[in-house]
């Protein structure tokens, strides 16, 4: 809708109204926005039959959509095979565990000949101890803060 559509529907709402002349109906545009406020000025005789929304949508031939879409159910069915797939073909739990525990520590085997794991733990042993005796005096006595003004 551009700004004179606008500026049309509006001199019509303001004359239908009665706050306003009837604006200049030359060009067509405006004779047609005239026959359709006149039209809706117009109360309808009598009442709807249930089935007017039916009735027009069959005349301009509107099915409406179904609210399942056959290609959302076949999305659903492939992505419930492929995880049932995935889970039937992926090995064990423990197979994945042993052989993780296994990677690790041949990766230390490798890793002793370079470097000193006996001191590396106690390196990450004292700063765990660390790290908790400061947590367990956090709880016992808290950070004060300076007093707020109310």
């Amino acid at each position: 809708m551009n700004d004179r559509d606008r500026s049309l529907q509006d001199e019509f709402d303001r004359h239908f109204r009665g706050d306003g002349p009837p604006p200049d109906t030359d060009n067509r545009e405006a004779a047609a926005y005239q026959a359709v406020f006149s039209a809706l000025q117009d109360e309808p005789e009598g009442d709807l039959p249930d089935d007017f929304a039916e009735r027009v949508a069959d005349r301009v031939s509107l099915r409406p959509e179904p609210s399942i879409v056959w290609s959302d159910v076949l999305l659903l069915v492939l992505t419930v095979a492929a995880a049932g797939a995935t889970l039937v073909l992926m090995p064990s739990v423990h197979t994945i565990l042993e052989e993780t525990v296994w990677v690790i520590a041949r990766s230390f085997g490798d890793l002793s000949s370079y470097v000193r794991l006996d001191v590396m733990a106690a390196a990450g042993l004292v700063l765990l101890l660390t790290l908790g005796l400061d947590a367990l005096l956090r709880r016992w006595r808290p950070l004060r803060h300076a007093p707020t003004a109310p």
